[in-house]
Parts: C-alpha cells; structure tokens; sequence
C-alpha cells in the first residue's frame, strides 16, 4: 500500500499519519486524552446507540418483538447500556428461580417441567353439585286453591257441592257480607270534598263559589252512596244492608250544609234513597225480636238526623208486635 493510500486512510477514520505511527511503537507513544475529551466521547457512543438509532430511524417501524431482538442482539459496548434480554431468556430465569425455591422446600424432588404444567395442575375444576328430587309429593293446599279462583267459580263450586249432597245445606252457615270496604269507600268521597275546599275565604264557606269546587266531588260521593246499597240489595243481603245504611246515614249527615237549598238536592237524595232501601230489607228481613228491638232504638236516633226513616219505625214496630 501506498503511502499516498496511509494518508487517506488515517483521515478518514480521523487519524493522522503520525498518530499511527505512535501507536505502533507502544504504549508510550500513546496520546493522552483528556477527561473533558472522554465525556464528549461516551457521549456520542450513546447517540450512536442501536437502540437510538431502531427508534429515530427514518427507515418504516418495525415490530416490538424485532426491536427487542436488535437490541438483545447487540454487544454490550464501553458505555455502560446493558441490552434488553429476550422473552425466552427471562421466562427460563424464572423457572430455574421456581425450582429452586421448591426443592428447597422439598416438594420437588425430580427434573423440573413447564410452567404451563404447573399451572394446570394447581387449578382444581369446581366439583358440580348435585341435586337430588325428592319423591315425596306434598299434598295440595286447598287454602290456596280456592284462593285462585273467582267469585263466579267458587258460587258455583258451593252449589254444585250443596245440590250433590242436600244435607250439607243445614250445616253450611253462611257470614253476614263484610261492609267495611263500602264504608272506607264513603269515607275516603267525603274528605276529598273537604280538601277541595280553598284554602282561604274572606266570606262564606258555604256559598256557591265553594260548592262549584266541590261540586264533582260531591257527586262522586252520591253516585258511591247509591250505588254500594244497590249492590247489597241484588244480593239480598239484608241484614248487611241494614247495617250498611245506618252507618252510611251518620256519613251523610257530615257533608256540608249550603246557605243555598237548591245545592243540598245531592245530600237530601242520599236520604232518601237510603230510606227506601232500608223499608225494602226490612220488609223482607227474618230476625229475632231482640234483633228488631235493636234495630228499633238505632232507627230512633237517624230519624233525629233526618225523617226519612219514620216509615221504617212503623214497619219494625210491626215486626215487633
């Protein structure tokens, strides 16, 4: 080689043809370099690292996987960067580390295996439960049976069972119609007519401003009236509709009286028609003296409330003698 061929060389790895000539003789011949010198140049290593150079590249981005192989690949250099080591490596660290804590234990006494193994083998599948049918069938409750039926079947299921065996007719005592249902229904009509009332009033509360609010409500209250002592009268249950009037009259006698008569038309057919519906079960009713006697005193204190109840008086006074 040339010496024109040395020269170039030396420049191009930035060396001087004398700088090799001194590292040929040895190391005293070697040039010193500064520690401000030796900074700069750890400093451009890592610059140069692969590790840079994978990730500022301008070259297209390759996978996570093919960046750790180049890194993992690439010989630890001068400048103290320890490269990534490679998914197979760690896991194999790992089971050595499982296999030595084991057989210090002493679970473990043969060549160890994979760790999918074990994993399998720590999980124990759930044992399914079992259940078992009991034979027995418990016998069906009739509460609950007749519970479910309607009114309409039950009526008929009593008198299909009543016309199959006649002498269960004298047995079956039948209770008195319970009315407290009927009676919550009038008393909840009558305190929405109290609470439509207006809240203030410089005048009267009984004119005809306050009853034009309570108007609907008072006619809801008349209608329920009438209609529930109907209702007991198609049954022919006249004892409960006795009972259903004489409570029903004390209610009706609570609705407001007007300053004008022509709005107490509703509170005075109330009267009435419970009046004649009381002389009809009356007439058709089969008590006791005691029971008519007892009667007669309560029927004495309505008619205080209102007369249309005399006709009845006579007619029980009649029951009576």
């Amino acid at each position: 080689m040339t010496t024109a061929h040395q020269d170039s060389l030396a420049a191009f790895f930035g060396r001087s043809p004398l700088s090799a000539v001194h590292q040929d003789d040895g190391p005293q011949s070697s040039i010193t370099v500064s520690p401000e010198e030796q900074i700069i140049q750890q400093r451009g290593r890592l610059r140069s690292s692969p590790r840079r150079k994978a990730l500022t590249s301008n070259s297209p981005r390759i996978k996570v996987t093919e960046m750790v192989d180049l890194i993992s690949d690439s010989p630890n250099d001068a400048s103290g960067w320890t490269p990534l080591r490679k998914k197979s490596q760690v896991d194999g660290i790992k089971r050595r580390l499982q296999l030595e804590e084991r057989t210090t234990r002493g679970d473990v006494d043969c060549e160890p295996q994979d760790d999918s193994m074990d994993r399998n083998e720590e999980i124990v599948p759930k044992k399914k439960r079992k259940y078992t049918k009991s034979n027995k069938s418990e016998p069906p409750n009739l509460h609950k049976r007749l519970s479910a039926l309607s009114c309409e079947q039950l009526t008929k299921l009593i008198e299909n069972l009543v016309e199959n065996h006649p002498e269960l007719k004298e047995e079956i005592a039948l209770p008195s119609p319970d009315i407290s249902n009927l009676l919550e229904n009038l008393e909840r009509c009558k305190s929405n007519i109290f609470k439509s009332f207006p809240n203030s009033r410089w005048g009267s509360s009984r004119d005809a401003f306050c009853y034009r609010r309570v108007k609907t409500h008072l006619d809801s209250f008349t209608k329920s009236c009438i209609d529930q002592g109907k209702q007991l009268e198609s049954f022919e249950s006249w004892t409960a509709l006795i009972e259903y009037i004489l409570k029903a009259w004390e209610i009706v006698d609570e609705l407001p009286h007007w300053d004008n008569p022509d709005h107490n038309k509703t509170k005075n057919r109330c009267f009435k028609t419970l009046g004649v519906q009381c002389k009809k079960s009356i007439s058709h009713s089969h008590l006791t003296q005691s029971e008519y006697r007892d009667m007669l005193s309560r029927l004495e204190e309505a008619v205080q409330i209102n007369d249309n109840l005399l006709p009845c008086i006579q007619l029980v006074k009649k029951k009576i003698t």
